[in-house]
């Protein structure tokens, strides 16, 4: 997922769930989360936290320090849950119009 951002602190809150019954398991997907190349979190593992068909979420602060450009969220080493909704809000705004 890419969003046009300018510099700034941004909180970002993943929207998640484990809805494959094949992975209702713990520790069968595991994922991390990386925002710009850097690892924010993992590792994650959804139906740990929140278990089979049950809406969790992961909220994370982050900041670009660059020009105006692209925050880029990406999930690697596995394939992740169903994320079934993503926020980004600027610290300096209630919530930042950022269109994915």
């Amino acid at each position: 997922y890419t969003f046009d951002a300018k510099p700034g602190r941004y909180k970002i809150i993943l929207h998640l769930a484990e809805t494959n019954r094949s992975f209702s398991v713990r520790g069968k997907r595991v994922y991390e989360v990386r925002w710009n190349e850097r690892r924010i979190a993992g590792p994650v593992d959804v139906f740990r936290a929140a278990g089979k068909n049950t809406a969790w979420q992961l909220e994370k602060t982050v900041d670009l320090k660059t020009t105006p450009g692209k925050l880029v969220l990406k999930r690697i080493r596995g394939i992740g849950p169903a994320v079934k909704g993503i926020e980004v809000m600027s610290s300096e705004s209630q919530s930042a119009n950022l269109k994915p």
